[in-house]
């Protein structure tokens, strides 16, 4: 699904140059459900970035399906952005003058609307638990509804890959526990692939796949694992 091979970033901040990847190479599968962890500045959210196409890498490539990213002109790549990839970041970027379902639509409207894609957002609202909100705007939701619509915004398109970057960054304990165990329904449910940047790691559960990076490199590849009858 995606590999990363050699995969540096550097930026430059003034005077000074900022090494974000450091030559990364990770692999993920169609279907998993995987977690990037690690101080600020270790790069998680470039990496996530870079597999979404927001950003070229300095060096290395990544590779979609085969698909070598590098090669595609900047047009391509933006439709690749909306037709293979749902976003969800920390902030929801919801439109505050669109109500729930528009919202939900934005990811299809340069293609044009009909009956069958307004039918889908309903859907999708619906099976994020918000059925009775799709005529809600932005200010009339609560922060954990705001990020649930951007939840079944970003699976609009039906995508292969969901980004996720501190998707419960802005929420409570329990709402982002909630928000999170929609992401995994929905991964469950559909097989998209999902990468979820956190820094929260009350959110691992059991069994769960977590790259943790530091300064630039993954140092860590690992499965949580299960909790010992001691535990229980």
């Amino acid at each position: 699904m995606i590999r990363g091979e050699g995969l540096e970033k550097t930026y430059r901040r003034g005077g000074q140059e900022v090494r974000a990847l450091r030559g990364v190479d990770v692999e993920i599968g169609t279907g998993e459900f995987v977690f990037v962890i690690g101080p600020s500045g270790s790069g998680k959210s470039t990496l996530l970035h870079v597999f979404g196409a927001l950003d070229r890498p300095t060096a290395g490539r990544v590779l979609f399906d085969g698909q070598d990213l590098a090669a595609l002109a900047d047009r391509d790549l933006s439709l690749f952005r909306r037709r293979r990839i749902g976003f969800v970041f920390q902030a929801f970027n919801l439109v505050g003058t669109l109500n729930a379902v528009e919202n939900v639509l934005m990811p299809v409207l340069p293609e044009g609307l009909g009956p069958d894609r307004v039918a889908r957002a309903k859907e999708l609202l619906s099976r994020v638990g918000l059925s009775e909100r799709t005529a809600h705007r932005p200010g009339e939701l609560s922060g954990g509804e705001q990020q649930r619509v951007a939840v079944a915004r970003a699976f609009m398109n039906s995508p292969a890959v969901i980004l996720a970057d501190e998707p419960t960054g802005e929420l409570d304990s329990k709402t982002g526990l909630e928000v999170l165990a929609t992401i995994r329904r929905m991964n469950a449910e559909q097989g998209t692939t999902v990468v979820l940047v956190t820094h929260n790691q009350e959110l691992l559960a059991p069994g769960d796949r977590v790259l943790s990076m530091r300064d630039g490199k993954i140092v860590e590849d690992r499965r949580v694992p299960a909790k010992s009858p001691d535990n229980l």
